[in-house]
């Protein structure tokens, strides 16, 4: 089933009509993104992040500075994907891939980056090339045809590996800068934290970027807002492996996992 399929009977089992759905730039505009769901992570200095406070739907979000690692805010476990937050996804997902018009060169994009896109469409859907404003402040990105980096986008889906929860964009250019489009979802590959298969043999992968998540052929999870990934992964049937001890600072300084769960490769861990 295609996205543009997934979308369709979403909006049916929501009750809205796709073919309501006009420009996508009013559905950014409606919502107030979680502040400081934005994670930007780099090898030396870590991950870092937009200073957040509380959203309007008061739920509080991570805090860390720009520089390096803040102290973790505490928070209650998210709700689920509310109706009015559901039917905003799947308008702004109809409005960006429901053409299905590929950009010309996103398949030579793709190749360079060692993303084999026709292994890993089936299960992501649609990859759309945009061009895209990052926000620091929240945590959210924008699309910008003007002034905005050219960037992937994609669709970012529940445990169920189906329902869409939110979009997730980073641009071409510096894939370690990434963030989700409303600040909905707190993990990219939420259903394979909680299938027992991705940790047969070895622990399952938590990727530092999504980039680099598409380049393992899906394999895994990428975090994009660990307060709200944390009630997944504690649901996890096994451990997980990160990228190294800088990702695994902040993923356990973040609460995102605990330290007993989470296990660093030698031969990085090492270095």
């Amino acid at each position: 089933m295609t996205l543009v399929t997934r979308i369709g009977s979403e909006f049916a089992s929501v009750g809205v009509r796709p073919e309501a759905v006009t420009s996508n730039k009013p559905v950014v505009m409606t919502v107030r993104p979680h502040e400081g769901s934005m994670v930007r992570y780099t090898p030396a200095a870590g991950p870092t992040a937009a200073r957040g406070s509380t959203s309007q739907d008061k739920t509080r979000v991570l805090t860390l500075s720009r520089s390096g690692y803040g102290d973790p805010v505490r928070i209650s476990s998210p709700s689920p994907l509310s109706l009015q937050r559901r039917v905003l996804v799947l308008r702004a997902a109809a409005n960006l891939f429901g053409s299905e018009l590929m950009h010309p060169k996103l398949h030579h994009v793709l190749r360079n980056q060692s993303v084999d896109y026709a292994k890993i469409v089936d299960r992501t859907g649609p990859i759309c090339m945009r061009r895209a404003a990052f926000d620091f402040y929240d945590g959210t990105f924008e699309l910008d045809e003007q002034w905005g980096e050219w960037s992937l986008i994609i669709g970012v889906h529940g445990t169920d590996a189906e329902a869409l929860v939110d979009l997730c964009g980073w641009p071409i250019m510096h894939p370690e800068t990434f963030a989700p489009y409303f600040g909905f979802a707190g993990l990219l590959g939420s259903d394979a934290v909680i299938n027992p298969a991705s940790f047969v043999e070895e622990p399952c992968p938590i990727w530092s970027t999504p980039l680099s998540w598409l380049q393992s052929d899906l394999r895994g999870c990428v975090v994009l807002n660990p307060f709200l990934a944390a009630p997944v992964l504690a649901q996890a049937p096994g451990s997980f492996q990160c990228e190294g001890k800088a990702h695994a600072q902040w993923l356990v300084g973040t609460g995102a996992i605990a330290a007993l769960n989470l296990k660093i490769p030698m031969a990085r861990a090492a270095a």
